[in-house]
């Protein structure tokens, strides 16, 4: 069983291996500045360059510095993924009502009054209030050549509730349903 014994910091121990250490800082400096014909170095240069060197082979917190280079890049990543599934989600939400709302205005179930609530209801909370939905009719007195289009447009920073990256670029979701009216089913005796 072996015993290490460190130095206390004032101790003469402790100063015997720095003396050690800075001659041969100073030894190495001599035959490296000797050799290609530099001037020699002071000693006090010599063991602030070595103090340097012993302080960069440390790597204790080199993780964690490492980790707060990181921890940004990640976390822009983290909320830019999150924002833009919402938001995929939202204009995914967007066009599955008006697809649906399109049909039911078209099949004469729904009135076209009521076609901007229900697409409204249909949507996330979030993007209601941000969501513009227009409806026109081609011909509403004639069913046989009428063709309803809706349009719903939402900015990007109403689609999603993290608004992010959002704010940076603002695009605007869009989509757009053309449907031809049918005829009412009309039963006859």
């Amino acid at each position: 069983m072996s015993l290490s014994y460190k130095a206390a910091p004032g101790s003469t121990a402790n100063r015997v291996r720095l003396a050690t250490i800075a001659r041969r800082n100073t030894a190495l400096a001599d035959t490296a500045y000797g050799h290609f014909g530099l001037p020699k170095l002071p000693a006090r240069v010599v063991g602030a360059v070595a103090m340097i060197s012993r302080a960069c082979a440390c790597r204790r917190g080199a993780a964690a510095a490492e980790f707060a280079m990181v921890l940004p890049v990640l976390m822009g990543l983290t909320f830019g993924t999150f924002e833009y599934g919402i938001a995929f989600y939202t204009f995914n939400t967007m066009q599955a009502a008006a697809r649906d709302v399109g049909r039911q205005v078209a099949v004469n179930t729904l009135p076209v009054g009521n076609a901007q609530a229900e697409i409204r209801a249909r949507l996330p909370g979030w993007a209601r209030e941000g969501a513009n939905v227009a409806v026109t009719q081609s011909a509403p007195a004639n069913p046989n050549t009428n063709v309803y289009t809706l349009v719903v447009t939402m900015p990007m920073d109403s689609a999603t509730p993290i608004q992010f990256f959002s704010r940076l670029t603002n695009p605007t979701l869009r989509t757009e349903l053309s449907m031809k009216q049918e005829l009412p089913y009309v039963i006859t005796p």
